[in-house]
């Protein structure tokens, strides 16, 4: 097993480059119809719009700073972490990463490409199964947990 580098923080205040880990949140958000929402980001496949926590955010902060980002939301919502996924070795950066996977419910559904988004769009979630790559392999993944968690209340 590798191991993540130590957590440093610079004194110039300039973006940390050491990690141990990664927590990325990712936002699992329907419409009325029951299509998920999901996002193409620049240069990757699609998947559920988030991405990586900065240190000292909450999940609350770092949700709406994602959706902004990646699906220009800007409203008010409710969320319930729902699942997490095996933590992987990102070995680009040398670090483990972890998703956090959340049950958003928007106030809104004012949505449109954010600033780090190519595309997004609502699809059937069973439509995820045509892409093969990971995100999307995750996203219905954590479509099927929250199915089942729904089923059993």
């Amino acid at each position: 097993m590798k191991r993540g580098k130590l957590v440093t923080i610079q004194d110039d205040g300039s973006e940390r480059t050491d990690y141990l880990f990664r927590i990325s949140i990712k936002a699992l958000i329907y419409n009325e119809n029951g299509d998920l929402l999901v996002v193409k980001e620049h240069g990757l496949n699609w998947g559920l719009p988030g991405g990586g926590m900065d240190f000292g955010e909450t999940f609350r902060d770092a949700l709406a700073r994602e959706l902004k980002e990646e699906v220009g939301y800007e409203g008010k919502f409710d969320f319930e972490v729902i699942d997490t996924a095996d933590p992987m070795w990102l070995k680009n950066i040398e670090v483990w990463q972890i998703y956090v996977v959340c049950h958003v419910k928007p106030k809104g559904f004012s949505f449109g490409v954010g600033s780090d988004g190519e595309d997004m769009r609502f699809i059937d979630p069973a439509d995820l199964a045509q892409y093969d790559d990971l995100q999307a392999r995750y996203a219905l993944r954590f479509h099927s947990r929250l199915q089942d968690r729904l089923r059993s209340r």
